[in-house]
């Protein structure tokens, strides 16, 4: 069961360049990230390190330094960068950090820390708006894993114009390695390089002002002035000015660590997840056909039946809609730290109505005009039906078609189990209920190449064992059993039907 307040932690970015995005439903972390160029990798002995549940996204324990300060972070493959709150953060009024909360503290407290001077500084944008950093070296941690991060540790200090309510603990990003041609297209400009060598003197207010807001002390650093909103910059394009023009690449963590592949996935029930690396090469590997974020080839989506084949018809997103130029007709991010499955508007409102087409119970109450509309209400009175009959099991499931190589095409079900969640909500005659709710929304991002792009985020890691080759630039889809870490932990099946009749 879900938390009723899902806000979308953390999402995802472009496929492909030159595309269109509208980020205007719901807030998320959309960072436009910066290139990492691809290095050899070496055989890594498999480990695996606990996902833990916090109902609206997963995270894993990352620390830092020496000795090291550890932080419950969100594991993203839509981010490339390691990032912490600093305790500069918190300890600056408006800055938009919490006094107590944990934060990293590197001078006079961890041994391997250190900091340019004078210090960097860059502003990571995101949907939900733009955090600014400080660049730092450290050792960075993840379970067995060990590596001293040059210059890739990103130390937040200023969340002031972050729309997101609650604590931000971190990111550990688990994003694409970039090839040097799309550097042209994804860069993270430095914000300023004043000279703070050491934390600011919290009793000194001038300092604090300066450092919160530089342009009132004669820096040019407006990261909280309404009109500035910072974007990747197309090689036409001139850099705002003010703006230090140096490029900063981010570090990524798996890729330092010469780790070649990795899988996560993800279990209901405030149970932990997984994250395995290490791993050998994928049995069945997907074609990847993203450049900033992983993408996959998305051909079409149908609904239909569990228990049936997929059905061959296509609701969108069909080879038919391709134009000329098109690299596929549609696009798959598959990202772990964005809470739902978002989509077109138009592509997710006949998805519903599809799904209530061809489910009994949404067809009779739609007298024959089956809609998305329908589909809601009807799903959201779950507490009338769910403990009757089949339970989730009669809700179609729908299925994506993805082309995994050059004219190989590939189905893969998603069950209503895996993006249907249950809660608790106060009727119209007072008393407590249960109802359902779908963990799908809107969002509109058409791309050039890849036309619309559809974002599948925490249902897809209940449904498959979702892997991710750094060396080959592979994803893989796989069910099976989420089996956890520890052996204190039960493994959930992702083939048990009986155990998917009742929603999360």
């Amino acid at each position: 069961m879900m938390n009723m307040h899902v806000w979308e932690f953390l999402a995802v970015g472009l496929l492909m360049a030159n595309g269109h995005r509208d980020m205007s439903w719901g807030p998320c972390l959309l960072q436009q990230n910066a290139i990492l160029g691809r290095g050899q990798m070496r055989p890594q002995g498999q480990t695996c390190t606990p996902l833990k549940n916090q109902g609206t996204y997963f995270s894993v324990q990352l620390c830092v330094g020496t000795p090291p300060q550890c932080f419950d972070v969100v594991a993203d493959t839509g981010s490339d960068s390691v990032i912490v709150p600093s305790c500069v953060c918190a300890e600056t009024p408006g800055a938009g950090c919490i006094q107590g909360e944990t934060c990293f503290r590197g001078i006079n407290k961890s041994s391997t820390f250190s900091i340019p001077q004078p210090t960097k500084e860059i502003a990571l944008s995101f949907g939900s708006g733009t955090i600014q950093t400080a660049i730092a070296t450290d050792i960075v941690s993840v379970g067995d894993l060990k590596k001293k991060l040059e210059g890739g540790v990103l130390l937040m200090v200023n969340r002031a114009a972050l729309a997101i309510k609650g604590k931000f603990k971190g990111i550990l990003g688990l994003g694409i390695p970039k090839d040097k041609s799309a550097k042209q297209y994804l860069i993270q400009v430095q914000e300023s390089q004043a000279p703070y060598a050491r934390e600011p003197d919290a009793s000194n207010p001038l300092e604090i002002i300066c450092r919160l807001a530089p342009w009132l002390c004669g820096g040019t650093t407006p990261i909280n002035h309404p009109d500035w909103h910072p974007r990747p910059l197309r090689p036409h394009q001139q850099r705002p000015r003010g703006i230090v023009g140096e490029a900063y690449e981010p570090k990524l963590f798996l890729q330092e660590a010469k780790v070649d592949r990795f899988s996560m996935c993800f279990r209901d029930a405030n149970k932990s997840g997984a994250l395995r690396l290490g791993l050998p090469p994928f049995a069945s590997p997907i074609r990847n056909i993203g450049q900033f974020h992983w993408g996959l080839d998305f051909r079409g989506l149908s609904v239909g039946s569990h228990d049936d084949p997929a059905p061959v018809e296509t609701v969108f997103c069909g080879p038919e809609t391709m134009r000329p130029g098109m690299v596929s007709p549609c696009g798959i991010i598959p990202d772990s730290g964005t809470t739902m499955i978002t989509g077109p508007k138009e592509q997710l409102l006949a998805l519903e109505k599809s799904i209530c087409s061809k489910w009994d119970r949404c067809r009779r109450h739609s007298n024959g005009m089956p809609s998305s509309e329908t589909f809601r209400q009807v799903l959201s009175k779950c507490g009338d039906w769910l403990t009757t009959g089949r339970g989730l099991l009669e809700i179609p499931s729908f299925f994506i078609h993805v082309q995994t190589d050059v004219g190989k095409l590939e189905v893969f079900e998603l069950t209503a189990w895996a993006w249907v969640t249950e809660m608790t909500a106060q009727v119209k005659d007072g008393s407590m209920k249960k109802i359902c709710k779908p963990s799908l929304g809107p969002m509109e991002y058409v791309t050039q190449n890849n036309g619309p792009v559809w974002i599948f985020g925490m249902p897809l890691f209940y449904e498959y064992n979702v892997g991710y080759d750094m060396s080959t630039k592979q994803i893989s889809l796989q069910k099976g059993q989420c089996e956890p870490c520890s052996a204190g932990g039960k493994p959930v099946s992702m083939n048990d039907a009986g155990a998917r009749c009742w929603p999360r």
